[in-house]
């Protein structure tokens, strides 16, 4: 049999993380099968939204590692794929398994996904229920700051801030603390690396209470009036505040930059078209 040139393999670049739920419920290491199944649901949905947000939608996958015992641990690894890097060689099987090769620069990508979805969960707990576009908003160079009706400080990225001002991730992180219960599940912990990066108790679950919200669809088209207030250039997003003090989300599309730069350069109030 002729001699096959074999590329050098090397373990996937990954970053894991964990979820525990503590109390007496889960004592025994186990969880009802439909709130685990809740949980996998909203944290899978989560980490693709915050992926796609990040332009990352097609370069990781989300894994089970393990469940461990003593309360109830989930533990997770977040899988960068060959194509994240062009020049990366792709994936190749020995024998039955497939081994991804060394991708440069992906733990950094995976480490923002995750430390997002633990900075949006801690920022809803700080919120305690209130919509984040009636909060005040300060921007500084990329870092918004927000201040709660009891004067607490929320500190997030701007894509962090416009997940949760465009209320894209409400469902999603509803879900993943909703096997919360006093004196049943009395604690819920993200952690990584040993390092607690949020954590909601029982009490708090109200914080993330989920309303589905109907658009209606006789609004496309729909005018409002405002300004604009931040762009990010590569994605052409940013955040709109309507001239009742609402901030809205926005993606441009209208092709003509010029036009979109000068809209933040004027003086009065602009009435722009959007759905």
């Amino acid at each position: 049999m002729p001699a096959v040139d074999v590329p050098e393999q090397t373990a996937a670049e990954t970053d894991s993380f964990e979820l525990v739920y503590e109390g007496p419920d889960v004592d025994t290491g186990t969880m009802s099968a439909r709130e685990l199944s809740d949980v996998l649901s909203g944290l899978t949905r989560a980490f693709g939204t915050v992926a796609y947000e990040r332009e990352l939608g097609d370069q990781y996958e989300l894994r089970v590692r393990d469940i461990e015992h003593e309360s109830f641990h989930l533990l997770f690894e977040a899988i960068a794929f060959a194509k994240a890097n062009p020049n990366a060689a792709t994936a190749i099987a020995a024998g039955s398994a497939v081994v991804l090769n060394a991708v440069t620069n992906t733990v950094s990508g995976a480490y923002k996904l995750i430390t997002d979805i633990a900075a949006m969960l801690e920022a809803k707990k700080k919120a305690k229920g209130e919509r984040f576009a009636r909060l005040t908003a300060q921007f500084n160079d990329g870092e918004v700051r927000l201040l709660t009706p009891d004067g607490e400080l929320i500190v997030l990225t701007k894509e962090q801030y416009e997940l949760l001002l465009g209320q894209r991730v409400d469902r999603q992180l509803a879900q993943i603390v909703s096997p919360l219960s006093p004196q049943r599940i009395n604690r819920f912990v993200m952690r990584r690396k040993q390092v607690d990066i949020a954590t909601v108790d029982a009490n708090q679950r109200d914080y993330f209470d989920y309303r589905e919200v109907v658009e209606d669809q006789s609004r496309e088209g729909t005018e409002i009036v405002g300004t604009l207030n931040s762009l990010t250039k590569t994605s052409l997003k940013g955040t709109f505040y309507t001239a009742d003090g609402i901030h809205v989300p926005y993606r441009y599309t209208g092709g003509d930059l010029a036009q979109l730069l000068r809209g933040f350069s004027a003086r009065e109030p602009l009435r722009v078209r959007g759905k």
